[in-house]
């Protein structure tokens, strides 16, 4: 935080301001909508996918993103099958995998401010690999509604989200090169 004037701060340490907000409900939901708010927009801006979009275009994104809790162990898109939308991972780790005849093969381990799922436009396709926690984590859910729009709106979006896809593809054909040396 940088101040743009002279200013005056008044400094509420956590245990000055938990007692008044277990007191006080409408602050403490307004003070955790407003941390809400800023991990979200923090978690955009570092995504290399969202972070070309202009300041004002994620900070309008976080009122479209629906938060998702998943355990470790938990599935969230399967090998061909299409995902719902684009997730991007706020909290937590995410194994990548696919599968060749009957080999399991990892290919990445997300983490957060990443980007998967539906990334493409037009018509869900089937998803190429296997999502899953590997930790308790948390996602952000972008529809394939919303993120087709995003993509229309912003070319710089549309081919950050085209080079990641790309990016991804080159990382699954070089495991399985890996695999038949």
């Amino acid at each position: 935080v940088t101040a743009r004037e002279q200013s005056n701060l008044l400094e509420l340490d956590h245990n000055a301001l938990a007692p008044i907000a277990r007191k006080h409900r409408p602050l403490a939901d307004a003070l955790n909508r407003l941390y809400e708010e800023r991990v979200l927009t923090t978690a955009l801006a570092r995504s290399r996918v969202f972070g070309v979009l202009p300041e004002a275009e994620r900070k309008a994104l976080t009122g479209r993103l629906s938060a998702i809790p998943f355990q470790a162990g938990s599935g969230v898109v399967n090998e061909g099958e299409p995902a719902p939308g684009a997730f991007v991972v706020k909290r937590g780790a995410f194994r990548v995998t696919f599968r060749t005849g009957d080999r399991e093969v990892a290919v990445a381990l997300l983490r957060p401010h990443e980007v998967f799922g539906d990334l493409g436009e037009g018509a869900p396709q089937p998803q190429a690999e296997t999502v899953t926690a590997v930790a308790d984590s948390e996602l952000l859910f972008l529809s394939s509604a919303d993120l087709a729009s995003l993509r229309a709106r912003h070319a710089p979006l549309s081919a950050a989200l085209d080079a990641l896809r790309l990016e991804r593809a080159e990382r699954c054909v070089a495991a399985l090169r890996a695999l038949r040396r």
